[in-house]
């Protein structure tokens, strides 16, 4: 009976923990919106700002990534032509003769972007530390701000693709009565 009601105690604390989490999830996220709501445009510029300037910051980190691993695609390519120059090319095999040139070009490319990534890896850590601070109610506002804006270009482009429509099916009714009048021009001078 003891094991019961320790159980039960236990997913009555742990219930107890979620919903105080979820409540202040939900405030906290509601008075993101009435961040956005009470600062109007300028609120939205401000926190449109703040998640570019962090967005930027994380795809140049990505970026380095893709470079650093582009530059051993490179070195990996330069080897394995320097290596398959040195047998002679079965019959078929073209381009044999720009291995060499290949080689080399893909050395250089795999070097110049390591230097590149060493270059922008020492800018890292300032643009990490320049990054715009924000509070919690300032990471749901931006989070909003993205979802309205993406709502906003969806419908521009919603507003686009429906003129585009309309536009459409007014040709083809231009073109159908045309066609139609054509017809009964035919069969009336017929």
């Amino acid at each position: 009976m003891d094991f019961f009601r320790s159980l039960a105690q236990k997913v009555t604390a742990a219930t107890s923990q979620a919903m105080d989490w979820m409540t202040k999830r939900v405030e906290t996220c509601k008075a993101g919106n009435v961040l956005l709501e009470d600062g109007g445009d300028t609120a939205m510029s401000i926190m449109i700002a703040k998640r570019t300037a962090r967005d930027a910051i994380s795809e140049e980190e990505g970026l380095l990534k893709n470079l650093t691993r582009t530059a051993s695609k490179y070195e990996d390519a330069a080897d394995k032509l320097s290596r398959a120059m040195q047998s002679p090319c079965p019959a078929g095999v073209t381009g044999s003769v720009d291995f060499q040139t290949s080689a080399q070009v893909y050395a250089d490319r795999a070097a110049a972007m390591k230097e590149a990534a060493l270059f922008l890896e020492r800018g890292i850590p300032a643009a990490k530390a320049s990054a715009p601070s924000a509070s919690a109610i300032e990471e749901d506002a931006m989070m909003l701000a993205a979802v309205k804006g993406g709502e906003a270009k969806l419908m521009d482009e919603v507003h686009k693709g429906l003129g585009s429509a309309a536009e459409g099916i007014k040709k083809m009714s231009e073109v159908a009565c045309q066609s139609c009048r054509g017809r009964e021009a035919a069969i009336g001078g017929a």
